[in-house]
């Protein structure tokens, strides 16, 4: 079974590329060479996608009418969030992997192969991958119309002068791209019985993501010799 931590957040556009932005997410969980640990633990960053709408709507391209009677109860369509999500799967004394997903606007944002990706411990001891395995990258098309009010023209016509308001249409298309993969990291002493965090960290031009697990105190009871999960 896996567990989930989430960081929300909400109306965050996404970074463009050259502007960097630092997300940091934590959760705390069992020790991994302990007899609690029950998994794998995913940790989330939601991002919140400014192009996508969100409130009340109805079914159909048109929508209720003055003049309509049976445009029903309308639903909820909730804005649309693009999860950066990174797996503790397995932890070993000399060796830890993680799994990756990625999601954004920006095909280089969701490769895997270009961030800079480092794990380091509560002591401050960095490690770099030992072995990066990429995902297939994959992308999505989506396409929103937007209806605005535009503010008040004067325009005249042969039958006199008139202030007009007047819906105006602004189609957005957008495309995502989901990427991921796998990270192997392999050290001597890699986690210890008092290792107390790891932080998982990828780094690029445009977005530094930061997913960090803190352990709970290890019982020198619970110690395992061999593999945990």
């Amino acid at each position: 079974m896996i567990s989930k931590a989430l960081l929300v957040l909400l109306s965050l556009a996404l970074a463009q590329p050259g502007c960097a932005r630092a997300l940091h997410v934590r959760v705390r969980v069992p020790h991994p060479l302990g007899s609690a640990a029950d998994g794998p633990v995913a940790v989330v960053i939601r991002i919140g996608d400014p192009r996508s709408p969100g409130g009340l709507a109805w079914s159909g391209a048109e929508g209720p009418t003055p003049r309509s009677t049976r445009a029903g109860v309308p639903n909820i369509v909730e804005r649309r969030f693009l999860e950066e999500e990174a797996s503790l799967r397995r932890a070993y004394p000399d060796e830890v992997i993680f799994e990756v997903r990625l999601a954004a606007e920006w095909e280089e944002l969701a490769r895997l192969g270009d961030y800079e990706i480092r794990l380091e411990d509560d002591r401050g001891t960095r490690w770099a991958p030992a072995e990066i395995a990429s995902a297939r990258l994959r992308s999505r098309s989506l396409q929103t119309t937007y209806q605005t009010w535009k503010a008040a023209q004067r325009v005249q016509t042969q039958d006199g002068l008139w202030t007009i308001w007047a819906p105006e249409e602004k189609p957005v298309r957008e495309q995502l791209f989901f990427g991921g993969g796998t990270v192997h990291f392999r050290a001597a002493d890699l986690v210890r019985p008092d290792t107390r965090a790891l932080t998982l960290t990828l780094r690029s031009r445009a977005r530094t993501l930061r997913f960090t697990w803190e352990f709970d105190l290890l019982k020198v009871t619970s110690i395992f010799s061999s593999r945990s999960f």
